[in-house]
């Protein structure tokens, strides 16, 4: 049996195969790479595409999920399409291979040189829903791009030859759309049939939405990494290339052979002179030849660092999910009201003054952890439980950052902000703008809070935790930036999307007399994002309707608002135990500040004394409100009780909450 039957780690299989045949192995004819992948590659690594070896660059394209799809019309070129992963899995490419006896339809025992295999006995799966739920691929095709079908076994193990190159493309059997590893796919053998060589094949999800938040890009493997760090040190002379090298043969002839025509080029045109002129004619023609050829190399310099300035401050395809924004007249981006406000302290000097091993004061413990989550990322980029950052008193703070993915890394200067959206009790949230362009929202510590070893800890914190977080109901995490010189933990800043309603406070005052048919929809949206949040273990300490924010018709929860640090004590949307300072906060704290929400929503104005309703309230609305906001805590319904209980109440407005008891 094969080593490879059901593994897909094709970056090991192609460093293997490079090895055994050396730099100068053929490689599969290909299309241009995608340019994203090409400008990360000399961004991260300062290499050039032609820097690799044939099958580094087959590996490199695995890694980074980019599949082949030959063209249904045979008219155009190939396209590259970039397979997506389930978010809430290890999002490596070596993982999406699925065991034979997870597929939901028939399959045969066939035989091959390697050992006996399992491949499907059909084209087609019958049972598309089954086949999605166990799929650990999803593939979005954009429109303009036809992928052929293919007739072979949508699903297969692995039977070809240790000494075979895959290449793996992309075909489509009825729905499902399916990685096909074989070398020539044109004469793989149908379905049915069972062929001594058949290469995997991995049927995937198909994905509708080009933002699903439940599948992201894939992440780079600690295979590749060190495979192209290793490339990054071999002396360039070494490096094999796979562009053609220039000739130095001689012409036989003055023509000048043009390589993409069949008929010779013309040479250069000389005037007749009988005194010897035709010498300065061509060096006048070489002069203006080579004078035009410096003009043109001076051109691609300037244009290439512009293009790499631009790289530098690019806004990452792979993380940034543009959100689509639907019709309907809505109040303008950025409210009137909110432009009174600026900046409490520039942020000029101490950025780039303080160091943060000299500006912080020494650490300390704290009697119980304040944020808590139960997934985090761990070294190796995968996830791991994770206990309080607060105690790590051996390492510094920020040093936790550099595990991130280097895309979530934005260039500080291409950061700008200026308005004043809300705080919390060690930072400061401001509506600003990526690029001079990109509408975002920004979270900062203050400049007290950022000098407390704790605290930064507990916010370098909140940003580990944000990468990992992929929900309709929460406004996308787009990602961090600090100053590269000083590493200044006052330059921290968390980056997300702004949505171009404002908040649901501005967004109910904006929009007077809204019909409880629409504002249940908004209250189930949000409390849809709190319910992800405390199936993570994380309690958000600071909900208001400051911290929910609209993308009409939807209601986001806003990550930056989570306060990691203090919850509140003051307030109306506090819970008792926590103004008795009895307990710490917890998710029925949360339960209860939600309660207060709904207040808010129904009277549509900010809360000043002890939460209240109007008598127009629906009467299951006042149910819900009275069960969240119960002064015990034991007795608050769970938020995901909330959303049944909302689910009833848009339906038909006559919904019973006796579940709650």
């Amino acid at each position: 049996m094969s080593r490879w039957i059901d593994r897909a780690d094709y970056v090991v299989r192609f460093q293997e195969l490079a090895a055994k045949q050396g730099s100068d192995a053929t490689p599969a004819v290909l299309p241009p790479p995608p340019q994203a992948m090409v400008d990360r590659l000399k961004d991260d690594f300062q290499l050039d595409w032609d820097d690799l070896p044939p099958l580094a660059h087959e590996a490199l394209l695995w890694d980074s999920g980019y599949i082949l799809a030959t063209d249904a019309t045979s008219t155009s070129m190939d396209a590259w399409v970039q397979v997506r992963l389930p978010c809430d899995s290890s999002r490596h490419m070596q993982d999406i291979a699925i065991a034979a006896s997870t597929f939901p339809g028939a399959t045969q025992q066939c035989a091959s040189a390697s050992g006996s295999y399992l491949r499907s006995s059909d084209s087609t799966v019958a049972d598309a829903k089954a086949l999605a739920a166990i799929a650990r691929c999803g593939v979005f095709v954009k429109k303009g791009i036809g992928i052929a079908t293919s007739t072979a076994s949508v699903y297969s193990q692995d039977a070809l030859a240790d000494s075979v190159v895959p290449e793996p493309r992309l075909f489509l059997h009825g729905a499902v759309h399916a990685i096909h590893t074989i070398p020539d796919a044109s004469i793989e053998a149908p379905a049915g049939t069972c062929p001594g060589d058949g290469g995997m094949i991995i049927p995937c999800r198909s994905i509708a939405s080009e933002n699903d938040p439940t599948f992201c890009f894939p992440l780079q493997s600690s295979a590749m990494v060190t495979w192209l760090k290793e490339i990054q040190r071999a002396p360039r002379r070494s490096r094999p290339v796979t562009s053609p090298r220039p000739t130095t043969m001689t012409p036989a002839t003055t023509s000048v052979t043009n390589p993409f025509s069949s008929s010779p080029m013309p040479s250069l045109p000389t005037a007749a002179s009988p005194t010897g002129e035709s010498s300065p004619n061509l060096l006048w023609y070489l002069g203006g030849g080579g004078g035009g050829l410096v003009l043109l190399v001076l051109l691609l310099i300037g244009l290439r660092y512009r293009t790499k300035r631009s790289r530098q401050l690019e806004w990452d395809r792979a993380q940034f999910h543009q959100t689509t924004r639907r019709g309907g007249s809505m109040p303008s981006p950025l409210p009137e009201e909110l432009l009174s406000y600026t900046k409490t302290k520039p942020r000029t000097a101490y950025d780039l003054v303080l160091s943060p091993h000299e500006a912080l004061h020494p650490p300390h413990r704290i009697e119980s952890p304040n944020y808590s989550i139960a997934q985090d990322f761990a070294d190796n980029g995968t996830t791991s439980t994770g206990a309080s950052v607060a105690d790590d008193s051996d390492s510094d703070p920020m040093q936790r950052l550099l595990h991130l993915p280097p895309a979530l890394h934005l260039a500080i200067e291409a950061l700008e902000w200026d308005v004043l959206l809300d705080r919390t009790s060690a930072a400061e949230i401001y509506y600003g703008q990526f690029q001079q362009y990109h509408a975002i929202a920004l979270k900062i510590l203050q400049v007290e809070a950022a000098q407390d070893r704790a605290t930064v800890a507990l916010f370098v914190q909140e940003v580990v935790c944000l990468a990992t977080f992929r929900h309709a109901s929460l406004v996308p995490f787009v990602g961090f930036g600090y100053d590269d010189v000083t590493k200044s933990a006052c330059s921290l800043v968390a980056v997300t999307e702004y949505c171009p309603q404002g908040s649901l406070r501005t967004f109910l005052g904006a929009n007077p007399y809204l019909d409880w048919s629409l504002k249940v929809s908004m209250a189930l949206s949000a409390a849809q994002g709190l319910q992800y949040l405390h199936a993570r273990n994380v309690v958000h300490r600071n909900w208001t309707a400051q911290a929910v924010w609209i993308d009409w018709p939807a209601a986001k929860v806003s990550p930056l608002h989570i306060d990691s640090s203090t919850a509140s004590t003051t307030g109306v949307h506090v819970a008792p135990e926590l103004q008795r300072q009895a307990e710490i906060a917890s998710t029925a704290s949360d339960v209860y500040a939600f309660g207060a929400m709904l207040c808010e929503m129904d009277a549509q104005m900010p809360l000043k004394e002890k939460p209240s309703l109007t008598q127009t309230c629906p009467d299951e609305v006042v149910a819900i409100v009275r069960h969240c906001m119960e002064p015990s805590r034991r007795k608050r319904p769970t938020i995901a009780q909330v959303i049944d209980a909302l689910v009833a109440t848009r339906a038909n407005l006559d919904g019973d909450c006796s579940g709650f008891i």
